[in-house]
Formats: structure tokens, sequence, C-alpha cells
């Protein structure tokens, strides 16, 4: 299915408060949806178009230079599951790494208030790559649990071996058979080949990637 994904513009508003009122499973709280389009007129925002209509929504909050909150995203029911969402969370990571936002999280119901409808959603960003940072009861109450969820943009991720790579040890490492090891974003040491089974290349937070085998 082919979709357009790009800035939301004030015209499309109307669209999106009718996407809001056909999920209640998501979105059930008027005052709440009020409070996500008026968001829609102040924040950045990006579209997902069908056909020239507006079939998904995604709009983003900068906490501070280095960090952003999507604040609301949704898919008309009947697209659910065709990479809709998809394609405007990669958009929205575009856009922060574009800006140096190094990082990107979402704020979305918790497994300690069971809710099929939201275990959906947390699976949906699992598979974008977003990790549970830490869960509260106190955020939104304790009937309602919130968690944290985040990953880095790819910007973060090329910042991190940028800034490695500038290490004189490092570079100097570069000419033996051997590899950088990274943890949590910083250089800590030389691993050897063999222990990563054979495989060249570099592992941040005891993750393959490019040329890892995982």
């Amino acid at each position: 299915m082919d979709a357009i994904v790009r800035e939301l513009q004030p015209e499309d508003v109307p669209a999106c408060e009718r996407i809001l009122l056909a999920l209640p499973e998501w979105f059930g709280l008027p005052e709440s949806n009020a409070t996500f389009i008026e968001s829609l007129r102040r924040l950045p925002a990006l579209v997902a178009v069908i056909d020239a209509e507006v079939a998904g929504f995604l709009a983003i909050e900068t906490q501070n230079a280095v960090s952003a909150e999507i604040r609301i995203v949704a898919v008309k029911p009947a697209l659910h599951r065709h990479g809709l969402g998809r394609a405007l969370v990669s958009r929205a990571r575009d856009w922060c790494a574009e800006r140096g936002v190094r990082w990107l999280h979402v704020k979305t119901r918790g497994p300690s208030t069971p809710d099929p409808y939201y275990e959906r959603t947390r699976s949906f960003f699992a598979a974008e790559g977003f990790d549970p940072l830490f869960e509260s009861l106190k955020l939104w109450g304790p009937a309602d649990a919130a968690l944290v969820l985040v990953r880095c943009t790819a910007l973060s991720l090329a910042k991190t071996l940028s800034d490695s790579l500038r290490s004189p040890e490092i570079r100097q490492s570069l000419h033996r058979p051997e590899t950088l090891s990274l943890v949590g974003g910083r250089a800590t040491g030389i691993v050897r080949p063999s222990a990563l089974h054979g495989h060249t290349g570099v592992a941040i937070g005891g993750r393959g990637v490019g040329g890892l085998g995982g």
C-alpha cells in the first residue's frame, strides 16, 4: 500500500480528529483527545496520506536539545498492520536525527495495567527498536501504569561511532585484527574476534551492528 508521509498542515487536523474518534480502545477520554488535537496545532507533526486522504498521524515534542517524545501516533483502524505506523515512526526518527536529537521516547500504558490493545502498542514499539526505560504507577496514577520506551535515533548511533573513532587508541586498534567494544555508548576496550564468534565489527550494548552476527 503506497502512502506518502509529509508534514501536517492545518487543514489536516479535522481528519486527525476523526481518526482519534475511530479508536476508542486507545483514545476513549474526550478531554485527553482535545489535548491531543490541540497539540497538533503547535507541535511538529507528520501525516501518512493515501489517495489524498489522511490515514494516520504523529506529533513530536522536543524535550531538550537531544531528546524528543512521540506525543501521539494514530492510524485508521482499518489500516492497522499495513506499515503506516512504521512509516510515521521512521520519518519521526529521521526528523530528530536531522536536528541533532539523539533520543526518541514514547509513553504508553504499561503491563502492570493489563490491556490487550496497549499490549499491541507495546509490541509495535518493540518491533521499532524501542526499549523499556521504566514503568511508573505515579505518573498517571496507580490504576493506569505508564511505561516509557526509548530508542536512539540514527544520528545518535553515528555520533557514538564517530566520537569513538576519534580516540587515538581506537584509531590505532583499527590496524590490528581486533575490534572496539562500546557499552552504553562509551568505548570500553578491545575485544578479539574470537569473542564475537569470528565476526568483526562494532558491538554496542552487547548487540551486533553492521558486520556483526548478533
